[in-house]
């Protein structure tokens, strides 16, 4: 319970409809209530489908941000049925009045008891006692509505403040709430090479499960180091999870049914390398996914970690491609389709060589240099063919082989492949950025012009004596 929601708001609210003088604006404010609730469901709500057909409705992020206007319209109508509670005995039909409040704030008691699944504490059966009570005593006398009135704030106050205390007293139990789970990730790094990537399941609102903290302590999660995604992986993470396709901001930020519900892609996970997954265990979902069992090697407290053995290496070599111009159809011949992974890869621009079926020997890519900016990869190819690079695809990569320039194709929908020759090269590939250059450029010029006026300006005059 947070606190625009707190039992004696609940209950006072809906007296707001036996207000005479403003029903009209209670009216108003409790539709937009009711209306901005069903919208922070989401598709649970009927309503945010609606939106999400309006213009623009797609970029609405958070469907519980909604939450913040019903919150303020509950407050509202609160201080409306505290308003008709002063008001009773001097509005025109004041006994109908009067009954419909007490009507209402039973009626809202008995709804919030069947709506509450761990039913009513001690404390909120006197809270709700002294809500009623002075909500009728008021109704029933004149000269008791002063006294009626103190009860309900007094209602209101213990239920503010001593029956529940403030929420903003538990948003940081701990100044290292983000490092409170080093042993795990510390663990699980050792337990990792350049090959894997670990995929989290963590709580709603688990600051220290999630995907960001996997690189303040150098474990690669399938998010990389970006602090936003680009909508080519977004598309790829939304499908893997639910097997639908990307429509807007809310199926990437919003994670409607869990991390693993029943349209969970498994072959996106093992061609994202995922070789491990985290999940906590109230997320834990593992066990009805498609394909081999995963490995569970050790459990952290309410976490657990387990091994994917399907996972397929984040660097490997495959003999051939396919051209899949369109990336919709790649993505889904991707995800379900029979293609050995470890014999092909689909990209979309045309290309003069596209291999040809590899034979018995595999491949062979080691890792010589794995930062976050700069990859250096042997590889051992037994024929010509392709390193693939389960890294996303993004501008500003460069790559050579052997130290010769070569091009960069996306290939699987979001990663990186290079053609590499028969044997044994060396691929190296760095990040280099043209926005920081053309940054530097501008500060540069900024200076020189700056440096040039300060030059060029005439001194200041002495004063004349």
């Amino acid at each position: 319970m947070n606190n625009p929601f707190l039992l004696t708001l609940c209950l006072l609210a809906p007296v707001a409809l036996a207000n005479a003088r403003r029903w009209r604006l209670s009216l108003f404010y409790a539709a937009a209530s009711i209306a901005y609730l069903l919208l922070a469901l989401g598709p649970n709500g009927g309503l945010f489908p609606l939106y999400m057909k309006m213009p623009l409705g797609t970029l609405f992020k958070d469907p519980n941000r909604a939450l913040w206007v019903t919150g303020f319209c509950v407050a509202v109508l609160v201080a409306l049925g505290v308003d008709a509670v002063v008001e009773f005995h001097s509005a025109r039909g004041g006994r109908v009045l009067r009954a419909i409040a007490v009507a209402m704030v039973i009626a809202a008691s008995t709804g919030y008891y069947f709506l509450v699944w761990s039913g009513f504490g001690r404390s909120d059966w006197v809270t709700v006692a002294l809500t009623v009570g002075g909500v009728a005593a008021a109704a029933l006398a004149p000269r008791l509505r002063g006294p009626a009135v103190v009860v309900i704030l007094a209602a209101m106050v213990s239920d503010l403040l001593i029956v529940r205390p403030p929420p903003v007293r538990h948003l940081l139990p701990d100044g290292n709430l983000i490092a409170s789970r080093a042993s795990l990730f510390t663990r699980l790094r050792r337990e990792m090479t350049g090959q894997d990537r670990a995929y989290l399941a963590p709580p709603l609102l688990d600051l220290s499960l999630q995907e960001r903290v996997g690189s303040l302590f150098a474990v690669p999660v399938l998010f990389d180091y970006d602090p936003q995604p680009t909508r080519r992986w977004a598309a790829y993470f939304v499908m893997m999870r639910t097997g639908r396709v990307l429509t807007g901001l809310n199926d990437w930020g919003y994670v409607f049914g869990g991390w693993f519900p029943p349209g969970f892609q498994r072959r996106l996970l093992d061609l994202a390398a995922a070789r491990y997954v985290v999940a906590a265990a109230t997320e834990d979902g593992t066990r009805d996914l498609a394909g081999p069992a995963l490995r569970r090697l050790w459990e952290d407290g309410d976490v657990r970690v387990y091994e994917n053995p399907a996972a397929l290496p984040r660097a490997r070599w495959v003999p051939r491609v396919d051209v899949i111009p369109d990336p919709a159809a790649l993505l889904r011949r991707l995800a379900s389709s029979a293609d050995d992974p470890r014999e092909v890869a689909f990209v979309e621009e045309p290309t003069t060589f596209v291999g040809r079926p590899g034979g018995s020997e595999a491949g062979e890519v080691v890792f010589t240099l794995n930062d976050p900016e700069h990859l250096t990869l042997r590889v051992h190819a037994p024929q010509r063919g392709f390193l693939l690079l389960a890294d996303q695809y993004f501008p500003g990569w460069r790559a050579t082989v052997d130290g010769v320039p070569t091009r960069i194709l996306r290939a699987n929908y979001a990663f990186r492949l290079v053609e590499v020759p028969a044997g044994e090269s060396v691929v190296d590939f760095e990040y280099v950025p043209v926005g920081v250059w053309v940054g530097l450029a501008v500060s540069m010029v900024a200076v020189l012009v700056a440096l040039a006026v300060l030059i060029r300006s005439p001194g200041r005059e002495e004063p004349q004596r």
